[in-house]
């Protein structure tokens, strides 16, 4: 269980840090903070990827290819993210679609991540 909670709060102490500390919050940074947030799901996706390839050197080559593939999807994400914060500041709905997407791509990310991660308990 503290495998899921503790990435899950690491991702939220990182989202609620950077909306309070010398920042005044008001709703166009919480929605520039919530558009960046697949951003810092996929980074922490590509660490818990490291942490298996590390942890596990019979299976390298397998962490290795889930590297590869968070790296390509945080690129996406990562661009998606840049297409947002445009739209955002056209005061256009497209920004929100396009989080939709990030969020899409970077929570299974995020999810297959740690669940390489859970150990196998056998009996």
């Amino acid at each position: 269980m503290a495998s899921i909670i503790l990435p899950v709060a690491l991702l939220m102490l990182s989202f609620f840090v950077k909306m309070s500390i010398e920042r005044e919050v008001d709703l166009p940074k919480a929605l520039q903070s919530f558009i960046e947030l697949p951003t810092d799901i996929m980074f922490l996706s590509s660490s818990l990827v490291i942490a298996y390839i590390l942890s596990n050197s019979q299976d390298v080559d397998h962490g290795l290819i889930w590297f590869i593939g968070c790296v390509v999807l945080s690129i996406f994400v990562v661009i998606l993210w840049r297409k947002a914060e445009i739209q955002l500041s056209r005061k256009s709905w497209h920004a929100l679609w396009i989080s939709i997407v990030s969020y899409i791509i970077a929570i299974p990310t995020l999810v297959v991540s740690i669940s390489v991660n859970i150990p196998v308990v056998t009996s």
